[in-house]
């Protein structure tokens, strides 16, 4: 599972890269046409199947555990209650959806949009398992259960990769078809599915999976033929209090006139990035890897205001690059650039406080509002 991850990641990389050309050019395309221009609706259905194709790169980046995570401190089961009404209309008014909630629940550290993405699938999930069970006077329901659980030594010695600490769980139980060993073996891979060819991608596990491991969780799963599917998910608890909401004030433009280094070694993105940056009207100056930029300052003495740069370049990495360049221009602001953000998390070279991050692949208007936003700190 750790190798086809790996592979998983790669591929997600690579194909954000290319994304971010496609589907920046279609939206600079679609940008400068008026709504009746012929070739409109082609350039809107290309954005369209971009963006599609981007929610699939990120499910991939999830399996691997290297999708962006946004973690703060959460109440589950204010996440259900919040989700209800559109569960209700997923699975079906056929299908009857219970709800235990322990009044008592801790709280976790987790990313909420993932945690509704594990929701929603393993409900996805159960609703086609229970319309899939063809057996007479087969119940269809759903149980949504979660608790405050404790896994001891026992716990872990009978669950290999559980480890000991206070958890909640996320039980989602149904009464569907079930599985037998053989398909219980698999459920996780990418790709696999025991649905019809086109009814699904095989990636719904496998992204509940790379979730849970980003979360340092653990996922238990308990199905028979014929008796339903009971999948849970314990995920650690923590001590830390909620956030207090910040509200940024936001602009009403997104542009300026500010000299902005671009560091990419890709060729396609950086010319993209560019021209959306002159389209924002800023000054631009390219640079194809870290040691580039880091000659350009050195030669031609300019002071930047922003530096925009990739994370995985060849000879010097962007990390190492802003490192260096920090020490000549200690408030130059950064906003770092990558598909996935493993390379900055646990290199460690630089804090979280000095530098925004934007994943891709990012639109127009997501670059333009990471820009102001970067600019406008202190």
């Amino acid at each position: 599972m750790e190798s086809i991850g790996t592979l998983a990641g790669g591929v997600a990389h690579d194909f954000n890269n290319l994304l971010t050309v496609i589907n920046g050019y279609a939206e600079l395309m679609r940008l400068s046409m008026n709504e009746d221009h012929p070739l409109h609706k082609a350039v809107s259905a290309i954005s369209e199947a971009g963006k599609r194709a981007a929610e699939l790169t990120n499910q991939l980046l999830a399996f691997s555990r290297k999708q962006v995570s946004k973690s703060e401190v959460i109440n589950i089961n204010e996440i259900i209650a919040s989700m209800e009404k559109m569960l209700k209309r997923l699975i079906g008014e056929d299908i009857y959806l219970e709800k235990k909630l322990d009044s008592h629940i801790h709280r976790i550290k987790a990313d909420k949009s993932h945690l509704e993405q594990i929701i929603m699938n393993l409900l996805v999930n159960a609703r086609d398992a229970i319309r899939l069970n063809k057996q007479p006077e087969a119940k269809k329901e759903i149980l949504i259960e979660t608790g405050n659980v404790i896994l001891d030594d026992e716990f872990v010695g009978a669950h290999p990769g559980s480890k000991k600490g206070s958890y909640v769980y996320l039980s989602i139980a149904d009464t569907g078809l079930g599985m037998d060993e053989k398909t219980k073996t698999r459920i996780f891979e990418p790709f696999f599915t025991t649905k019809e060819k086109g009814q699904g991608t095989g990636l719904g596990l496998a992204l509940v999976y790379g979730i849970v491991k980003q979360h340092n969780g653990y996922i238990s799963v308990h199905s028979m033929p014929g008796e339903g599917t009971t999948f849970k998910i314990y995920f650690p608890t923590t001590s830390e209090k909620p956030a207090v909401e910040k509200r940024i004030a936001r602009e009403k433009e997104y542009v300026g006139t500010e000299t902005i280094l671009l560091v990419e070694d890709d060729a396609q993105v950086r010319e993209f990035t560019s021209n959306a940056l002159k389209s924002l009207h800023y000054k631009v100056i390219e640079a194809e890897n870290g040691r580039k930029a880091i000659d350009l300052i050195e030669k031609h003495n300019i002071a930047f205001d922003l530096i925009i740069s990739d994370v995985v370049m060849p000879d010097m990495n962007g990390l190492e690059m802003v490192k260096i360049v920090k020490r000549r221009q200690p408030d130059v602001k950064v906003i770092l650039i990558s598909g996935y953000t493993d390379n900055i998390v646990e290199d460690g070279q630089l804090s979280k406080k000095e530098f925004h991050y934007l994943q891709k692949p990012f639109s127009v208007e997501q670059l333009a509002r990471k820009i102001r936003e970067a600019l406008a700190e202190a």
